[in-house]
């Protein structure tokens, strides 16, 4: 509940929700007659955080620094969600923690520059930054540009694990990278990996046999599957490793 628990009007309620976008809870509360709004008249249209909220210090909801880890899929995942953020003009972002793969797009900079991620980011309404890594792939960007970027008002994506494109995979020891700012974790495995090998489908596929119980040559079940995202091994918000800054 925002503002003061005593000092109130009769009738009004104000409440924030983490993680939950205004539009899906007011259709579930008009589902079953409850009358809400998602901001104030005069500010209809505006995909702005609320002023009064921001005063509060209750903005991290609606400002979501989102990572996705696991195996192959993540790049595409984040684009998707980068793209449906930018319909809404909510100007996202997308960075890595490792590595990605470098883009030609206009929304793309690869320049440690905090000055020139804002200007394609306000020219494209979104941006995807990293530094050169070689072999046409970017890396992360620098502690200082980062910690500007975790100030904008603005959706940050994060790429924190690496695959090698692999549908499956266990991490390893120093995996996933995930900044202490992210609020929600997407753990992604590919569908397409069912009916492979074990060698020809996951990255490190000594580890994934081990954890699995399981030579490499053989194939890899559903439940296999499911086995490695609910297993202490594999990435989860209960063993997640998080960066210092």
């Amino acid at each position: 509940v925002t503002g003061s628990r005593e000092s109130r009007l009769p009738g009004t309620a104000s409440f924030c929700f983490k993680f939950i976008e205004g539009e899906a809870l007011l259709l579930s509360l008009d589902l079953v007659g409850i009358a809400g709004s998602s901001g104030s008249a005069c500010t209809s249209g505006s995909l702005d955080p609320s002023h009064v909220l921001m005063a509060l210090g209750l903005t991290e909801q609606m400002v979501p620094r989102i990572a996705a880890v696991g195996a192959g899929g993540k790049t595409s995942l984040l684009k998707q969600l980068l793209a449906e953020y930018q319909e809404k003009g909510a100007l996202p972002v997308l960075v890595t923690t490792t590595h990605m793969k470098k883009e030609t797009a206009p929304y793309f900079v690869m320049e440690d520059s905090i000055e020139k991620i804002l200007e394609v980011h306000k020219r494209e309404g979104m941006v995807i930054a990293g530094l050169d890594a070689g072999g046409g792939r970017i890396k992360s960007l620098s502690v200082p540009v980062m910690e500007k970027i975790w100030e904008l008002p603005a959706p940050v994506l994060v790429e924190a694990d690496g695959a090698r494109m692999l549908p499956a995979k266990v991490p390893g020891e120093k995996e996933p990278v995930i900044p202490k700012q992210i609020q929600i974790v997407l753990s992604v495995y590919g569908l397409d990996a069912i009916g492979q090998r074990i060698k020809d489908c996951c990255f490190r596929p000594e580890l994934v046999a081990q954890v699995l119980g399981k030579a490499v040559e053989e194939v890899l079940t559903e439940e296999d599957l499911a086995g490695l995202a609910v297993s202490a091994k594999a990435p989860s918000p209960a063993c997640q490793k998080r960066e210092s800054a």
